[in-house]
């Protein structure tokens, strides 16, 4: 009795949040999805780990690419300062 009360207490405090947060309509094709694992929970925990590796690795990508432009456009205003300014020179 006490795996089973584990169980609903996992449920209730990080399935059906995970659900509610997602906006999922019909929970129905969750719980037939969860249904053909051995440990449900194990598996939804699983799958919540890698949704939180993407997430993690989908942050600091962007954080690199912000980075990376932020660069170029440094990079494309050195080129523009300095070429009007060699054209100032020329018609000076």
């Amino acid at each position: 009795m006490r795996g089973s009360k584990v169980v609903h207490v996992s449920f209730i405090f990080f399935f059906l949040p995970a659900i509610a947060s997602n906006n999922v309509e019909d929970v129905r094709e969750v719980l037939e999805y969860y249904q053909q694992f051995d440990d449900p929970m194990l598996a939804f925990r699983e799958n919540q780990r890698k949704v939180q590796v993407r997430l993690y690795e989908f942050v600091i990508i962007s954080k690199k690419k912000e980075k990376f432009k932020g660069k170029i456009m440094r990079a494309k205003s050195y080129f523009f300062y300095f070429r009007n300014k060699r054209n100032r020179s020329r018609r000076s």
